[in-house]
Order: C-alpha cells, then sequence, then structure tokens
C-alpha cells in the first residue's frame, strides 16, 4: 500500500513537474515514480539490502511475456524497446506495456542509482 501512495505521490513531481516529450518518454515517468515508489518502501520499512536485492529479484520475474494464451517463451525484453509505450501490448505480450513501462523502467534507474552511488564496485 505505501509504495502504491508514493508511486502515486510521486506523479506529481515525475509527469506533473518533469513532463515526457512524447509517448517515447513515458516510461520515465512510471520508471521514476515506481522506482520512488520502491526507495520511499525500504526506507518506510527499515529494510536492507537484501529486502532491495529480493525486491528486484521479484521485478526481474515479471520480465517474462505472458500472451493470451499463458506464459510465453523468451523475455519480455524482448518484445521491444521501453520507448514503444502501449504498443508493446500484443497478443504475444499482454503484460509487455505495464512490465516494461513500470518494472524495467524502474530496474534502468536502480542500475544507474547504483553504478552513480558506488561506481568503483562495477555492475550488480
Amino acid at each position: 500500500m505505501y509504495k502504491f501512495i508514493a508511486h502515486e505521490t510521486s506523479h506529481q513531481w515525475w509527469g506533473n513537474v518533469v513532463a515526457w516529450r512524447s509517448y517515447r518518454d513515458q516510461w520515465l515517468s512510471e520508471g521514476f515514480a515506481e522506482y520512488s515508489g520502491m526507495l520511499y518502501t525500504y526506507r518506510r520499512a527499515g529494510e536492507g539490502a537484501l529486502r532491495d536485492q529480493i525486491k528486484t529479484a521479484r521485478f526481474r520475474q515479471t520480465l517474462v511475456p505472458e500472451t493470451d494464451q499463458g506464459v510465453g517463451k523468451g523475455k519480455i525484453s524482448e518484445v521491444g524497446p521501453l520507448i514503444l509505450g502501449i504498443r508493446l501490448n500484443t497478443r504475444k505480450s499482454t503484460n509487455g506495456y505495464q512490465n516494461l513501462t513500470y518494472y524495467k523502467g524502474a530496474l534502468v534507474l536502480r542500475m544507474l542509482h547504483f553504478l552513480f552511488s558506488n561506481p568503483q564496485r562495477g555492475s550488480a
């Protein structure tokens, strides 16, 4: 519940004040809002880095395509780039938009946050 409230509240900044130019940039608004919600939830709950890693692993699991007939093959990232927006939802990837725009967007921002905050350590 806290993540949802933090996500929606963060849209007052990400998406309203810092707006996207076209639908191709919508992943920035949703990715930042999703990642902001994650950060707030972890800080509020006082959970450490291990919990953060577990949550990130759950996000990675959602990056599997769902089709109109069940779970598909491959990775959701093979459906297309983040910038396609709603066009990522097809018969072969009914969860493409949600998972790429929100979750992969948040993972990209988490990766950048990690690299900028701890550049000596390398990739996660």
